[in-house]
């Protein structure tokens, strides 16, 4: 069971890593959700792989992969996004201070509002965002298991 768990975490990680990396490229960006079901084949393959005589891996199991992928990369761009939201919301933060005493109140305050609804705003996208590349993902994973299957039942 642990050397189970292992394997789709490292299956899981490397599809989840592939992802989120290629998500932050402008131009592989623009191919839509390929990338999604990229990450799932990885996640597949690696799973393949490590776990290949140990234990059955099938369409379900590559499913699985590609699940704990898109979990991977939701996770690594939630905290990238987080990160980013924060860092410009305190950028606004300190520009606040720069305009009068009476204005520097009201737009801080306004500013801290608005940063905590971004930061909402922008999760909740995140989510919807990830939800689909979760699905392309497993669908890539799924698909990947069983193509090698039947590569290696010709063998």
């Amino acid at each position: 069971m642990k050397g189970k768990f292992l394997a789709y975490l490292l299956a899981g990680v490397a599809g989840g890593i592939t992802i989120a990396v290629l998500n932050f490229i402008p131009i592989v960006n623009y191919c839509c959700f390929l990338w999604g079901l990229l990450g799932g084949a990885i996640a597949a393959a690696v799973l393949w792989t490590t776990g290949r005589g140990k234990f059955e891996v099938g369409a379900l199991q590559g499913l699985m992969a590609g699940v704990a992928a898109g979990a991977v990369a939701f996770v690594i761009y939630a905290i990238v996004g987080i990160l980013f939201t924060i860092l410009t919301g305190s950028l606004s933060f300190i520009q606040a201070f720069a305009i009068e005493k009476a204005g520097a109140i009201y737009s801080l305050f306004t500013g801290v509002v608005a940063g905590g609804i971004t930061l909402i705003a922008v999760m909740m996208v995140y989510a919807v965002w990830m939800t689909v590349i979760t699905v392309f993902s497993a669908v890539g994973g799924a698909a990947t298991a069983l193509l090698m299957d039947a590569m290696a039942g010709k063998k």
